[in-house]
């Protein structure tokens, strides 16, 4: 089904963003096929933000703003895909804005090309607001070490993005650094003068502002937007390294507000609106340095001292209950400076959106905003340790995002059809993949932060270390479905999604009438899926033939179970390859290519120890000999979130 638009009939404002999604979608003008679309402005002192009627081959769009307009248009899409041809809604937005944050720090920058592709979709979602976090990753003029060789956007770049976005009604501002985090660029000889720490810049030195005020000049440049987000969180060793040589002990309330100050008078020289992460406050007023210690307490007079002008953004990704969000909204109230409010799609240190434990947390936060009565909601999107994860991924929970903007509840039957529209796709066989990480034996998946498919692919194949947590786990699982049920359960996993990656794809999205980008996504998922399905149990049945001296089971693992597991591992390479470099620059691909490198060196090696011992050249194989002990305790109610570093070796020389 077709919409068309005439420009003579269309609000200005609209054209060029409903130029921009005709690009991709079913919008057109120049012809009069399908369903008209009829747009009006609402007054400003409107109860709703879009008001929708269809009926007699007709779409009339009442709307507040752009962003209101093109959300109505995307629901209109899903209802379409309904067969409906008459209907009548109206929609109220909890929340001023909705604004995305993807990661761009973290070796994966997405390209501007797939940004837009982004937008397209936010737009219709019922976004208002995108910001890409950048630590390094964007051009400061005079300063050629920030970004070098880690796909840093130019100024033309992210103009273009402003002006793309701004079509669709989506304000894009800033999201940098000006504390810590900055390890990429301190790491540079030039900048050593400037550490406190390795990732904390040097508080009170003339330069260090001199260089601060280059770095909010050049974020801001781009983009018509006044505001700005300049980071100060997680700053753990403030004032403890270069800082206490020269100016001795002190608080570190003290030097946080003293910074906190200087930047926000740069800021104010350029006219901007900074917003910083509220968590070093809490965590300065912790005796555990924890954010979320709720014996934190914050002097009044360090209150008193936060500038005016600075929101504060409280990030909580992990809470499931709603009263601790209730709870935490007020404390940040106490603070007396406009809030913003940033739950996560758990996109970091695994390979698929943790769906499950995202709409968990999501949730409940985003009711309690809503009975809160906070206005602006920041939904993250962290790419920690590499980039792994396909972002295309998280695309469901934005819709739920979108759909918690626009709905005193949830609608699931809307938010399927609604996501099916704008991205294509079946949302529960999005959530479906999440099976990666949310395995069906784990006594309750949907609150359970595990990356186990990070574990099982980088869990060295003959050290075994992490295998060894899993079969002593400190987790009950299921009496069924448990951790002897894996290798089955990502083999008919691998299943389902190799399935899926074939099929067209049920949505209206113009380009997508065969496999598009997510079906990709879904093959490079099932793919993984393969891998673990044959290396979950390898180390275990080769410890096992090896302890029994079963050499024709040796040989028999050695002419099929590792070259297959080898063979696909490096399908699932280069499956990984190509979906980096459709979506992102190719700078911090080699971070991962050296992982996956490693992986099939190490099998090549236990192919060769296992070869000489077989032959009778070794008599033993000393990784096989040492007795397994499970890297974390039985006591222990639910199993880690593990880094790279962690998983690929006990040692820490890396």
């Amino acid at each position: 089904m077709h919409f068309y638009w005439l420009p003579e009939k269309t609000p200005s404002a609209l054209i060029p963003g409903l130029k921009a999604l005709a690009e991709e979608y079913p919008v057109h003008t120049g012809t009069q096929e399908g369903i008209e679309l009829m747009f009006e402005e609402l007054p400003s002192d409107s109860e709703v933000n879009n008001h929708v009627t269809l009926a007699n081959g007709q779409a009339r769009v009442a709307y507040k703003s752009p962003t209101d307009a093109f959300r109505a248009l995307g629901r209109l899409m899903g209802e379409i895909t309904e067969g409906r041809s008459e209907m009548e809604f109206q929609e109220k937005a909890n929340f001023e804005t909705l604004t995305a944050m993807i990661d761009c720090s973290r070796n994966g920058v997405m390209k501007i090309d797939h940004l837009k592709y982004w937008l397209r979709r936010m737009a219709l979602m019922g976004f208002n607001g995108l910001t890409l976090y950048t630590e390094d990753t964007y051009e400061v003029p005079g300063e050629p070490y920030f970004g070098y060789l880690r796909g840093r956007y130019t100024t033309a770049e992210l103009r273009e993005l402003d002006r793309y976005a701004s079509a669709l009604g989506i304000e894009v501002f800033p999201c940098i650094q000006t504390l810590a985090h900055l390890e990429q660029i301190l790491k540079w000889d030039v900048y050593k003068n400037l550490q406190d720490t390795p990732d904390i810049l040097l508080v009170g030195e003339e330069k260090t502002y001199e260089l601060l005020e280059k770095m909010i000049t050049a974020a801001s440049k781009p983009f018509r937007s006044k505001r700005i987000h300049i980071g100060m969180d997680e700053a753990h060793g403030l004032g403890t390294g270069h800082y206490k040589e020269k100016h001795g002990e002190r608080s570190a309330f003290d030097i946080m507000n003293e910074h906190l100050h200087r930047v926000v008078e740069i800021c104010k020289r350029h006219g901007l609106h900074p917003m910083i992460w509220s968590d070093m406050y809490f965590r300065l007023g912790s005796k555990t340095g924890d954010y979320y210690d709720r014996d934190s307490v914050i002097p009044q007079n360090v209150i008193h001292q936060i500038p005016e002008e600075v929101s504060l953004v409280y990030w909580d990704y992990y809470h499931t209950d709603y009263d601790f969000y209730a709870e935490w909204i007020e404390r940040h109230r106490v603070l007396k400076r406009d809030l913003v409010v940033a739950p996560a799609a758990w996109t970091w240190n695994r390979f698929w959106t943790l769906l499950p434990y995202t709409f968990a947390t999501i949730e409940p936060c985003l009711q309690a905003c809503k009975d809160g009565q906070v206005k602006e909601i920041l939904l993250t999107l962290w790419g920690d340790d590499g980039a792994e994860c396909d972002f295309d991924s998280s695309l469901p929970a934005l819709q739920f995002c979108a759909e918690h903007r626009y709905s005193a509840d949830v609608d699931p039957d809307l938010l399927r059809r609604n996501f099916r529209a704008i991205c294509g796709e079946d949302f529960d066989l999005c959530v479906k993949a999440s099976e990666l990480d949310a395995v069906p034996g784990l006594v309750n998946p949907q609150q359970d932060a595990v990356n186990l498919s990070k574990w099982l692919l980088w869990d060295d194949p003959l050290l075994g270390t992490w295998r060894n947590q899993l079969s002593d786990s400190p987790v009950p699982w299921k009496e069924t479905g448990g951790i002897s049920e894996l290798e089955k359960h990502y083999a008919d996993l691998f299943q389902v999604l190799f399935e899926v990656a074939k099929q067209p794809t049920p949505g209206v999205v113009s380009h997508l009438t065969g496999p598009g980008k997510m079906s990709q996504s879904f093959g490079h998922a099932a793919q993984l899926a393969r891998v673990l399905s044959l290396k979950h149990n390898l180390r275990e049945k080769l410890v096992t033939a090896y302890h029994r001296k079963d050499l024709a089971k040796l040989r028999k693992y050695l002419r099929e179970e590792i070259p297959s597991l080898k063979s696909e591992v490096e399908k699932l390479w280069r499956s990984h390859r190509a979906l980096w470099m459709r979506d992102r620059k190719p700078f911090g691909w080699e971070v991962l290519e050296l992982r996956y490198g490693g992986l099939m060196a190490r099998l090549d090696t236990l192919r060769e120890r296992i070869e000489m011992f077989v032959q009778g050249e070794y008599k033993s194989i000393p990784e096989f000999d040492t007795q397994p002990m499970p890297p974390y305790p039985k006591s222990m109610k639910s199993l880690p979130v593990l880094g790279y570093r962690q998983i690929v070796t006990p040692s820490t020389v890396i």
